[in-house]
């Protein structure tokens, strides 16, 4: 089954769309724990910037903890309802959900929170702890991310992960 879900990501990184509502979904390179739960895939140029920056802080002897990544509308809408544990209150319809949005949290990354915010900004990655309503300081998204996540985009990406899941079973 890995060898099914690593041939058919292969597949997708090298077939590119031009279709905004499209979504392929792969996982980062370099050395990085991902959190119980957490679902480390993202869209290629995502992947790419994360990887460069995972790799960058691998270089500094840090393997970085991975807190959020791709989140099936179902678990954000879980998210939104019960956020009062969390930084900022997750929006209904997020970057998680089309494979552009990460998430390092400092109580995971402890003393590496500087490291992981430079590593990322220099690897092209913004900060949510700009953004002006909702800071997020744990959030870290592609500057190519829309600004508004349509619905057709969420149903694209949760495409992607059920066949990357189910392969050709489907």
């Amino acid at each position: 089954m890995a060898d099914q879900i690593a041939d058919h990501i292969n597949s997708q990184a090298a077939s590119p769309s031009s279709d905004p509502n499209d979504c392929q979904l792969v996982p980062a390179g370099g050395q990085f724990k991902a959190a119980p739960g957490v679902t480390p895939l993202f869209q290629p140029h995502m992947a790419e910037k994360l990887t460069t920056a995972i790799q960058s802080l691998n270089d500094q002897g840090i393997v970085p903890v991975m807190t959020g990544g791709y989140v099936s509308q179902e678990a954000q809408d879980k998210l939104h309802t019960q956020s009062a544990n969390l930084m900022a209150k997750p929006a209904k319809i997020s970057a998680h959900g089309i494979g552009l949005g990460v998430d390092f949290r400092p109580n995971s990354n402890s003393p590496n929170v500087e490291a992981i915010r430079d590593a990322m900004a220099t690897a092209g990655l913004q900060n949510g702890a700009n953004f002006k309503n909702n800071p997020d300081p744990n959030h870290y998204f592609s500057p190519d991310a829309p600004q508004k996540q349509t619905p057709a985009m969420v149903q694209a990406c949760a495409d992607a992960y059920a066949k990357l899941i189910l392969g050709d079973q489907e």
